[in-house]
């Protein structure tokens, strides 16, 4: 009994120790030199590109995308395609990537389904993207959504389509346990989804892999979405995936697969989310 006390404390312990070594403080982004531009009614862009977050060098890219403004999920079954083409080919006002796929074969690897069409089942076995989802209602608004939200798996007809990612980051303003591991504790580019009290969506990318920016743990982005005033928040693909497009300004972040600081590395991709 006294061992097995033991262990317990130790384990609690242990566990604490990763919480604290991952903790940190909600960053203050008013004092960023953050950029601002009004890409259409009802869409903003700010960026910034800083080293005084988290003692490192950023470039984030925060897209605003009021009620009014549509969103919806586009998609290849077999084939890959650069973030900017899904974007160009659907006369969106902008685009970014979604969710995560199969970079042999091609199509998603979590559950999707788009107008209410079943696109893709899971094939994957990571558990942190199976347990929420983005979601876009009738009124293509999106949603981020948690396993435990009843009301969404008792009505899931209110949502014409779903993607399956993760881990969500987020949940009504506070940080949901991560597993400390490489995905989850290494810096990476990130893409990532939130929702506002106001009901409006913001859509992140954050770059890395350079020396120019060197991406972010999911801890960090946590903290970073905390900052935001986020109310519910989840990772999508992120790595050399990461890209964002605005019609007349084309990819406005820096994508790593060419391991150089520009906007001409993008890779193919499988899904992107769109706004009209």
């Amino acid at each position: 009994m006294k061992l097995f006390l033991h262990l317990s404390i130790l384990l609690v312990f242990s566990c604490c120790a990763v919480n604290f070594l991952h903790s940190q403080q909600i960053p203050n982004l008013k004092k960023l030199d953050w950029q601002r531009e009004k890409i259409n009614k009802g869409l903003v862009l700010k960026y910034v590109h800083t080293n005084q977050l988290f003692d490192s060098k950023q470039y984030i890219n925060v897209l605003k995308v009021s009620k009014k403004r549509e969103l919806s999920l586009v998609y290849e079954t077999a084939i890959l395609k650069p973030t900017s083409q899904f974007g160009q080919e659907k006369n969106a006002l902008a685009a970014v990537n979604a969710g995560f796929f199969d970079m042999k074969a091609g199509g998603s690897v979590t559950f999707m389904k788009v107008q209410d069409e079943v696109i893709n089942q899971n094939t994957t076995s990571a558990n942190d993207l199976t347990q929420s989802c983005i979601a876009i209602d009738e009124n293509k608004r999106l949603h981020v959504v948690s396993d435990s939200n009843a009301l969404f798996f008792e009505h899931p007809e209110n949502y014409d389509d779903v993607l399956y990612t993760g881990p969500l980051l987020l949940k009504d303003r506070k940080k949901m346990p991560l597993e400390d591991k490489a995905f989850n504790s290494n810096r990476h580019p990130r893409t990532c989804a939130c929702t506002l009290k106001s009901g409006k969506t913001l859509l992140l990318t954050i770059d890395g892999r350079n020396a120019e920016s060197q991406g972010m743990s999911l801890f960090e982005v946590s903290d970073l979405l905390q900052g935001l005033k986020c109310v519910n928040a989840i990772n999508l693909d992120g790595g050399g995936s990461t890209t964002l497009w605005l019609q007349g300004k084309g990819v406005v972040n820096h994508p790593s697969d060419n391991r150089t600081f520009d906007a001409a590395g993008e890779r193919k991709v499988a899904n992107v989310i769109l706004i009209h």
